[in-house]
């Protein structure tokens, strides 16, 4: 007895097996990879300045709301975006990383989001929204925001000088191509490209990026240590030769400060930035130079009540 597959049943059976291929993806697209290291990967890496910030962590260890302020003194505007979207970032946000490259910003949020609730939000706007993909111009000529679900809990948003900013995070890179991301809840990672001319960078950068000019790469982060918290500086040099007289001037700088107050009889103030600065530490590890300092709560509180 043969068996004979009928014209109608192979069209069938097509369709079935594109069903469960589609579903297949995109089952695997919901259920993708949302850890650090991967978003890290989607994000644009020559020549960009990155930044992380791992709200939860912060929310977690009572940071945000201090550096935030009072949540009843949040603008009205603000106030009625949460009430229309449904999104909080003191509640509903875990993590952004950013990328600033070519004049372009890049963001990637990860956290709890009503995606309906925000398209309906972006419409009312003057944004347009087709398939999910959402963009709209600014009040800045040639500059547009977009923004798009990457992921269920994971929102892709670009500003650029055209509407496909957003589309810059849809390309993992290849892992082996990846630097290791820092521990720290907060880091800002510089290129090379950017340390060589800090002239482009806000005034009260400049002086922290001559002192490493010369890096490969420059992170600086931000996490627990010592009697609260801890700056950490991790630069990249071409040589060992190159780290270890870094290490020296930086030294060298901490001592002059040290020196000036003695001189004027004045004590640094360990909760403020004085005291940050003289109890600077430093050493290098072949290309590496590592320096740190530490953080007290009450330099954090004058800090978010515009005392410093």
């Amino acid at each position: 007895m043969k068996f004979r597959i009928r014209a109608w049943q192979l069209s069938a059976l097509v369709v079935v097996v594109c069903l469960a291929l589609w579903g297949l993806a995109e089952w695997a697209r919901r259920r993708g990879d949302t850890t650090d290291e991967a978003l890290y990967r989607r994000l644009p890496a020559d020549n960009a300045t990155q930044v992380y910030v791992n709200v939860k962590s912060l929310r977690q260890a009572g940071l945000l709301d201090l550096l935030a302020g009072s949540k009843a003194a949040e603008e009205l505007d603000y106030q009625k975006f949460v009430e229309q979207t449904s999104f909080d970032y003191r509640e509903d946000l875990d993590v952004v990383l950013g990328s600033f490259y070519s004049g372009r910003s890049l963001f990637l949020l990860r956290g709890r989001f009503d995606w309906e609730r925000i398209r309906q939000w972006a419409e009312k706007q003057g944004a347009t929204c087709i398939n999910g993909y959402c963009a709209m111009d600014t009040s800045r000529p040639n500059r547009a925001v977009s923004f798009y679900m990457v992921f269920p809990n994971v929102m892709a948003v670009g500003i650029a000088e055209n509407t496909y900013g957003a589309y810059a995070a849809q390309d993992p890179r290849p892992a082996p191509a990846v630097p290791t991301i820092p521990g720290q809840p907060f880091w800002v990672r510089v290129p090379a490209s950017v340390l060589s001319d800090p002239e482009n960078l806000p005034a009260g950068t400049r002086a922290f990026a001559s002192a490493v000019k010369g890096a490969e790469r420059v992170t600086l982060g931000v996490g627990p240590g010592g009697e609260a918290f801890e700056v950490e500086l991790q630069a990249v040099f071409k040589t060992d030769g190159e780290a270890a007289k870094m290490r020296e001037q930086l030294q060298e700088a901490t001592e002059t400060l040290k020196k000036f107050f003695a001189r004027d009889k004045q004590m640094p103030n360990p909760n403020d930035l004085s005291g940050m600065l003289v109890a600077g530490r430093f050493e290098s590890q072949g290309p590496r130079l590592t320096g740190k300092w530490p953080i007290k709560w009450e330099f954090l509180t004058a800090l978010s009540q515009g005392k410093m």
